[in-house]
């Protein structure tokens, strides 16, 4: 995904996660953008599944700390990822020509969900995005008043309403870290972030 992106226009792109442990785990993973006023009504965010674009259902927060930020799942359900393996989906993204403008944050996420109330998050990743309007819109926008940090400080607000919609259960146990990157498809990683547990992981 370029850094600057033009509204109206679809971008695809490409979430991969790697499994570094030695164990198996299920994966939610999770794709947010933040500008300021974004409402989920402005973005259009779809999934690549069996060779179809399924539209994600997206979640927004319209007030406090991550107000403008949107985000959906990748995957509908945690998914198991083998030791040391890797699992991608293809995306796109569209930003509806009557949305705000200006400069913001793309975010992806990699959740550890034990049960539906012990989720940990284990990945994360940011990049700095600029939206402008089509040819002849002139107005620049604002800036996004949160930084990635902001975000992450608050990531539990984007866990608790996202991962609703992934199927978390009683049944599902992760264990260990999980490393994240973003890519262009069929171009270089954008990012790549890892974050461990800060107590070892219990099996």
């Amino acid at each position: 995904m370029p850094g600057k992106l033009t509204a109206g226009r679809t971008y695809t792109f490409a979430v991969s996660f790697k499994n570094p442990t030695s164990e198996a785990i299920n994966l939610g993973a999770i794709v947010g953008f933040g500008f300021d006023g974004l409402r989920k009504k402005d973005v259009r965010l779809e999934v690549r599944h069996g060779g179809e674009w399924v539209k994600a259902p997206l979640e927004g927060i319209e007030d406090g700390e991550l107000d403008g930020l949107v985000f959906g799942p990748v995957n509908e359900e945690p998914v198991e990822l083998a030791a040391g393996a890797t699992r991608s989906w293809d995306l796109r993204v569209t930003f509806l020509t009557d949305g705000p403008r200006g400069e913001g944050l793309a975010a992806l996420w990699g959740f550890d969900v034990q049960n539906d109330e012990d989720v940990e998050l284990v990945a994360e990743a940011y990049q700095r995005l600029e939206l402008v309007g089509k040819t002849g819109q002139q107005d620049p926008g604002k800036k996004w008043d949160k930084d990635k940090d902001d975000v992450s400080q608050n990531v539990d607000e984007v866990k608790d309403k996202a991962l609703a919609q992934t199927g978390a259960n009683d049944s599902l146990v992760l264990v260990g870290a999980v490393g994240a990157a973003l890519v262009v498809a069929g171009g270089a990683a954008l990012f790549a972030v890892r974050r461990r547990r800060s107590t070892p992981a219990q099996s």
